[in-house]
């Protein structure tokens, strides 16, 4: 699987370059081009079946791995300790820093040999349109449509990578385990990257079609060309998602950056009718996984979630217990998503589960702070229910809340990754099927594979339809019949779950404290003049109190674990 991946990004590495077009590129383009894929079975076999194949064999290995029941030391990793405490990047590990340069590096250079290759060519003159004879812009328009081009090629490398981290139950990234909350943070930095690059992109074209007089272009749709109109529907979506995204519109308002997250469709749709669907067939492969994902999450969802109590551990902190199977067995800090559809139908919440699986067979509980509009409804909705006797300082009695019972939902299971495995599989050969048919039958005929005839926005939209079919007929039937053979419900698959850090066999909390803060410059000291092997920090709050850990974890040089899950 390393060598599979590691030629993947060899892939991304080289791409850039005349001997992987001259030498690999092209040769590959003459003998797989068909008149059921044309180019774009190229493309799928070099930038998406490498990514499927890794997830599905990752898949296969996790449904067969073994835990082991004996506790072994920790592995003392400078690679794991915080290189800054605060600021943009604060709580990173030196190893999430090295990756994060390393793509920074890779991006950089995909941006500088594109524009290096094309100025070396910025004299030979190139036909615009099909049937137009050979022409020359002045030199300076040319160094304009160079930049503005090859920034909107390079833009398109951390696109690629952008949905990787954003699929929860993917094979992945537990296979390097890496939990879905701290994979969020690669996320926002491939798509603050993404976004910077793309802007240029479009703002370089902004100030040249003006200055050049070509100002219909804003607006021009042409058949089988990039057309610019396209270009800039997306970039106005991507801005509005992105500016929502930043940290204080994030925190402050919460709810708007949710909304304005789910215009990544469109945002996905104006990419596809913008540059078609060879350049789809390069980037679609996170994107396929991620829609994976989203089946499993929506067919999962349906199912809700019996409260079997609710209880005010302060004025502003609520302990939710909820029903479950014996045999729902999860690690330590695991993570559900909550819905409350009485409150928001849209809204999945993430909370970390603070009862333990292997003590209370069957209930779950979440402990939840109010903070925010949401958790002021819960509150609210708790009180009406006739709740009295709210104390800051004891615990009050445990009460039965009736109309949340039957309006709460949740994934209280993920997918096993025998299913996953054959999800992607049946998803991928369904795309194939399709694929080949609706291009055999359909494109083909009126194209010949010349990419001259057929629309570019169409063959585009009709290939990001094929790779959703395959996944939502062809995965959704699966998903139903794995369960039929099975005999199960749908929403209790046999699966490991969404969760943080793997539990220890033997480690047990020596003390709890209530009601103020650990005396962490006195405890992490302590604790660090034995053998550290057996030593690391975990830290769960907010993001002062992490950072105050983490101070302390890296002047006594322990493996810090910062629990914090931030949308």
């Amino acid at each position: 699987m390393a060598i599979v991946f590691a030629g993947w990004m060899m892939v991304w590495i080289m791409r850039p370059t005349r001997t992987w077009t001259n030498n690999f590129w092209n040769p590959v383009l003459r003998h797989v081009s068909t008149k059921a894929y044309g180019d774009t079975g190229a493309y799928t076999l070099i930038y998406i079946s490498p990514i499927l194949l890794v997830a599905f064999v990752g898949a296969i290995y996790l449904s067969y791995s073994k835990k082991s029941k004996t506790m072994k030391p920790l592995k003392i990793n400078p690679w794991n300790y915080p290189v800054f405490v605060r600021g943009p990047l604060a709580l990173i590990s030196l190893s999430e820093l090295a990756l994060l340069g390393a793509f920074v590096a890779l991006f950089a250079w995909t941006t500088a040999k594109h524009l290096k290759n094309s100025f070396d060519r910025i004299n030979i003159p190139f036909m615009m349109h099909p049937g137009m004879s050979p022409h020359m812009d002045p030199l300076w328009q040319r160094k304009f449509n160079i930049v503005g081009g090859r920034l909107g090629a390079a833009g398109a490398v951390p696109f690629a990578f952008l949905f990787f981290p954003v699929a929860r139950f993917s094979s992945l990234f537990q296979l390097i385990k890496i939990p879905f909350e701290h994979s969020i943070r690669y996320h926002i930095w491939i798509g603050h990257i993404m976004m910077v690059i793309w802007s240029a992109h479009s703002i370089v074209y902004v100030m040249y079609w003006p200055i050049a007089h070509k100002s219909k272009e804003f607006i021009l749709w042409e058949k089988t060309s990039i057309a610019g109109f396209t270009g800039m529907f997306a970039w106005i979506v991507g801005l509005l998602i992105w500016v929502t995204s930043l940290n204080p519109v994030r925190k402050q308002r919460f709810e708007l950056f949710y909304y304005t997250h789910q215009l990544y469709i469109l945002f996905v749709i104006g990419f596809v009718f913008h540059v078609g669907e060879k350049w789809l067939a390069m980037m679609v492969a996170g994107i396929f996984l991620f829609t994976i994902d989203r089946l499993f999450r929506f067919l999962q969802s349906r199912r809700h979630v019996e409260v079997v109590s609710a209880r005010m551990i302060s004025s502003e902190t609520i302990e939710l217990t909820f029903a479950k199977l014996p045999n729902m067995n999860y690690p330590a800090a695991s993570v559900i998503f909550v819905n409350l559809p009485a409150i928001s139908g849209l809204q999945w919440h993430p909370f970390t589960v603070t009862s333990c699986s292997g003590v209370e067979l069957d209930k779950l509980s979440i402990l939840v702070k109010c903070s925010g509009k949401w958790t002021y409804k819960l509150r609210e909705l708790i009180v009406q229910e006739g709740y009295k006797g709210i104390s800051n300082e004891n615990p009050s009695p445990t009460r039965d809340i009736s109309k949340i019972k039957k309006q709460v939902r949740g994934i209280s299971r993920t997918q096993g990754y025998k299913l996953y495995a054959a999800t992607i599989l049946a998803s991928f050969l369904g795309y194939m099927l399709l694929a080949g048919v609706i291009h055999r039958y359909y494109i083909f005929p009126q194209d010949h594979n010349t990419y001259k005839a057929f629309s570019r926005a169409g063959r585009g939209f009709i290939s990001l339809m094929e790779y959703i079919a395959g996944v939502v007929f062809f995965g959704g039937a699966t998903i139903l019949a794995w369960n039929c053979w099975k005999g199960k419900d749908l929403h209790l698959v046999d699966a490991p779950y969404v969760g943080s850090i793997s539990a220890e066999v033997g480690l047990k909390p020596t003390s709890i404290q209530v009601g103020k803060r650990p005396e962490f410059q006195d405890i992490i000291p302590e604790h660090s003049k034995g053998r550290k092997e057996y030593v690391g920090v975990f830290a769960c709050g907010p993001e002062g109190m992490q950072e105050s850990v983490g101070v302390l974890c890296q002047a006594h040089k322990l493996n810090f674990h910062p629990l914090n899950f931030e949308l």
